[in-house]
This record gives C-alpha cells, structure tokens and sequence, in this order.
C-alpha cells in the first residue's frame, strides 16, 4: 500500500514541475524560436499561462521518450 502511495506522488510531482521556455532551451540544447516552433506544431505538449508558455515535467519526459526523439533511434534510421 505504501508503495502505491510512494508512485502516485512521484507522478504527481512530475505533473507539478512546469518548465518555461528559456528553463528548457539548454536542457534540450535548442534555440527558443525551435522550442517555440515544436509547441505550436504539437511535438511538445504546453500551456500558456498568463503570457507565458509552460512545460510540464511529466510532457517533456513524453516528448523525451517518444522514439522519433531519442538519438539511437534517429542514429538508426540513416
């Protein structure tokens, strides 16, 4: 049981961490036009708060483990 409850709050912290733009630029060493560009198209899911954009932890983990995202992957479709 207690297990259970150790998960559900280790999914709800990785719902409550919200990232801006210029947090993810380096981490995804991408220019913020390109982050900026990827929101729009739906690559990486994001809200917009007040006049900014914000990430959530748990959708850049899904954009970071989508298969056409990780490096091996892109490495083996040459």
């Amino acid at each position: 049981m207690e297990d259970i409850k150790q998960e559900q709050k280790q999914q709800e912290d990785l719902a409550l961490k919200m990232y801006t733009i210029p947090e993810l630029v380096p981490i995804l060493g991408i220019s913020e036009k390109a982050l900026l560009t990827m929101i729009r198209e739906g690559q990486i899911k994001a809200r917009k708060l007040g006049h900014r954009w914000k990430v959530s932890r748990a959708n850049l983990i899904e954009f970071l483990n989508t298969p056409t995202n990780l490096q091996g992957q892109q490495d083996g479709d040459k």
